[in-house]
């Protein structure tokens, strides 16, 4: 028997996407390919020109939810899982030479309830900068920590 496939950034987005904004997920093919030419921060540095994610798509033809999970996805919650690998094997990553999150990096399957935390802590910050209302802030960090969390024991 075949073991299943390692979740990766791609699937996670996707499962958030079922639960705040199914709608959009036919676009998601679209904002993934941009984000794969030119990754975006979830939230936009002040100031910047142009499209608010630097992805050079119309915001009229992508909705913000989709934009959103994958810039935080690729970015902030990558860049936080990634920490905890090079933490935990006792590695050090130099700032200058840290690689840049990809969405293809497998995902770990299992999560501490402090991980669980800080990733919700961290969403629900990063959607409120980013000017979410407070509920759907809420429902974001809320929809990104349950898909992240390990599945129960059997």
């Amino acid at each position: 028997m075949r073991a299943p496939a390692q979740r990766t950034g791609e699937d996670v987005v996707r499962e958030v996407l079922t639960d705040l904004a199914p709608w959009e997920l036919p676009e998601l093919a679209t904002v993934l390919d941009a984000y794969r030419r030119r990754p975006w921060p979830a939230v936009p540095k002040p100031g910047r020109r142009g499209h608010p994610t630097g992805a050079g798509v119309p915001i009229d033809q992508i909705a913000s939810w989709s934009m959103f999970v994958v810039g935080f996805a690729g970015g902030k919650l990558a860049e936080m899982l990634l920490e905890d690998v090079f933490r935990y094997t006792g590695r050090r990553l130099l700032h200058w030479r840290r690689p840049r999150p990809q969405l293809s990096a497998p995902v770990p399957e299992k999560l501490t309830d402090e991980q669980l935390a800080e990733v919700y802590t961290t969403a629900l910050a990063t959607a409120q900068l980013r000017g979410f209302p407070d509920r759907s802030a809420e429902e974001f960090a809320a929809a990104i920590t349950r898909r992240l969390r390990p599945p129960a024991d059997l």
